[in-house]
């Protein structure tokens, strides 16, 4: 099923410091959707409002055919840029509580298969953002929203993860942002950057470069 979000309007101000001003942004079934900004450009503030986390001036969120408040538990699966696995419980216990088959993981990441029975505190912080990532891309939800996901993971690993991404996102639509612009780049359908609180369409580095975020 085809599924479309649309946040349109989007404005936030903390006292005089006016973060986005009238932001818009899509992402759709089939498609990934870059988000590129400096730090502190409001890249996070909008996923935050996007979840309700963070109450804006003013948005319009809509998805398909209705109009929303937030995004609910139920239509989105996050990826934070916190690592949220609770380091007591053994990462086997963590697939069999999300329904997971670790099998399908080492598909992807073949060699880790000593992770399966290990507690999550004795991982590394790499091992436990694929972890993360794999948790987020599978969950059978419209949407996967997930900021840097490409953060501590080896460069193997990261293409491991983008392979997920492009299979996924025949299943869902995926708004991806982090600052490793390149992988986001080679991956997504759309870009956009955000710079002085406003919105741009980005087709590619040049248009990076002259919105100020790359040189």
């Amino acid at each position: 099923m085809q599924h479309t979000l649309n946040i349109d309007s989007v404005d936030l101000s903390f006292g005089t410091y006016h973060i986005l001003k009238g932001v818009y942004l899509q992402v759709e079934t089939g498609k990934v959707t870059g988000l590129l900004g400096r730090n502190g450009a409001g890249k996070s503030c909008l996923i935050k409002i996007l979840l309700g986390q963070l109450k804006p001036t003013y948005k319009c969120i809509r998805v398909n055919d209705l109009w929303k408040a937030h995004l609910t538990s139920k239509e989105a699966a996050y990826l934070p840029q916190s690592v949220f696995l609770p380091k007591g419980i053994k990462v086997q216990t963590v697939f069999d509580d999300f329904s997971l088959d670790f099998n399908d993981f080492l598909h992807f990441f073949p060699g880790l298969e000593h992770l399966y029975r290990q507690p999550v505190k004795s991982i590394s912080t790499g091992e436990r953002r694929i972890i993360e990532c794999y948790i987020i891309l599978r969950q059978a939800k419209p949407f996967a929203i997930l900021d840097e996901p490409f953060s501590m993971i080896m460069p193997v690993h990261v293409a491991a993860v983008k392979e997920l991404i492009l299979q996924e996102k025949q299943n869902k639509g995926i708004l991806l942002t982090d600052h490793m612009y390149r992988d986001v780049l080679d991956i997504n359908d759309y870009a956009y950057v955000l710079t002085d609180g406003y919105m741009y369409r980005a087709n590619g580095r040049e248009d990076l470069a002259r919105y100020g975020y790359i040189r």
